[in-house]
């Protein structure tokens, strides 16, 4: 007697088995009879093919006894499988939900089986309801039009076990890059400067410059995303061109600043002095990169403070008596700010306008 299927050993994808089976003898117009027992229970008579019944998912064996026509019982032969109606189970890991992608884009997944762990799965893919097809991960999908689009996928075990349908809705949204990051930036002269250049839309923007000076490198970090990083050898103001393309639409440009500072600094004296009722003019010089701003917020009412531009300023008012009055000069540019305690004294037997000496 032999077992035609299923293969001995072997997985079932279904519950009530079908056991496919025959003998043979040497007289071969001999009418056999069989009785089959399943698990060990009783045998009962039984043709090919013979149906388990409902079985439960895990190791099972069948029994066939075989007789001839004169009665003679051939020795039982006994098949084992394994049922497993269990499906597997599918995960898209790209793209997610809230993801958005561009026109053209793959989609990753895998599937597990609880059933059978070393099992060999197959998988459709169908993109927006269209009639599924064989794919495999990473599966690619193109052409999509900005808006709203599924991916629907399903696996099979290798026993025919069908997988629920796993969809994953997610948005494209393709549009010609946009420069994000601001179009100026500004360092000390003389230490490092490292400014992230972002973009928006999707897909990512390359970016590239045009007029870098010596000092300066850019690198495409490949994410929409680029870094500018060097160390500016004086102070001074570099302007170069931003370029961000990707495949839709024209590209972005910007024209980005880069103002190397030096921090304000007086350098002209501090003190002076006038007579009362003769007018005074007094000259305030600073040094920095952008030329300093020259403010005060305490000056004496009688006195105003002009500035005059590249970083000077001019005191200027008649003192009505005598005394002395001190207040506070601030120099300002991008690099921060610093004070200069200023000493005006106003005393009798003085001639002519007194500027203060300066101090390099």
């Amino acid at each position: 007697m032999a077992f035609d299927s299923p293969a001995d050993g072997g997985r079932v994808g279904v519950s009530d088995v079908g056991i496919a089976f025959h003998a043979t003898d040497a007289d071969d117009s001999a009418g056999f009879a069989f009785t089959c027992s399943v698990d060990d229970a009783l045998p009962t008579s039984c043709t090919s093919p013979f149906q388990t019944g409902v079985l439960a998912d895990g190791a099972h064996h069948v029994t066939i006894t075989p007789s001839d026509a004169v009665g003679n019982t051939g020795n039982p032969e006994t098949i084992a499988f394994t049922v497993d109606t269990t499906p597997p189970t599918v995960t898209i890991d790209t793209p997610l939900p809230a993801d958005v992608t561009g026109h053209h884009g793959t989609a990753s997944f895998h599937a597990s089986d609880p059933g059978d762990d070393s099992a060999v799965m197959t998988f459709t893919c169908s993109v927006d309801g269209a009639p599924a097809a064989a794919c495999t991960s990473p599966f690619p999908y193109a052409n999509l039009a900005n808006g709203q689009h599924t991916i629907t996928i399903v696996a099979t075990d290798a026993v025919g076990n069908p997988s629920a349908p796993v969809t994953v809705t997610f948005t494209v949204d393709a549009n010609a890059p946009l420069i994000t990051s601001a179009a100026q930036t500004s360092v000390a002269a003389k230490a490092p400067l490292t400014f992230t250049i972002t973009t928006a839309n999707i897909p990512n923007a390359l970016i590239h410059a045009r007029h870098l000076p010596a000092w300066l490198t850019l690198t495409d970090n490949g994410d929409g995303t680029a870094t500018l990083t060097g160390t500016p050898p004086r102070a001074g103001t570099t302007t170069l061109q931003l370029i961000a393309a990707n495949a839709h639409g024209p590209k972005a440009t910007q024209t980005l600043t880069i103002t190397a500072f030096r921090a304000p600094k007086f350098i002209s004296g501090a003190r002076t002095l006038a007579a009362p009722g003769q007018p005074i003019f007094v000259s305030v010089a600073t040094t920095g990169f952008p030329s300093p701003t020259v403010s005060s917020a305490d000056l004496p009412a009688w006195l105003t403070l002009t500035p005059d531009g590249n970083g000077f300023a001019t005191l200027a008012g008649t003192p009505p008596t005598v005394g002395t009055s001190t207040f506070t000069l601030t120099a300002t540019n991008i690099g921060g700010s610093v004070d200069q305690l200023f000493t005006l004294r106003v005393k009798n037997g003085v001639g002519g306008i007194y500027v203060p000496l300066l101090r390099f």
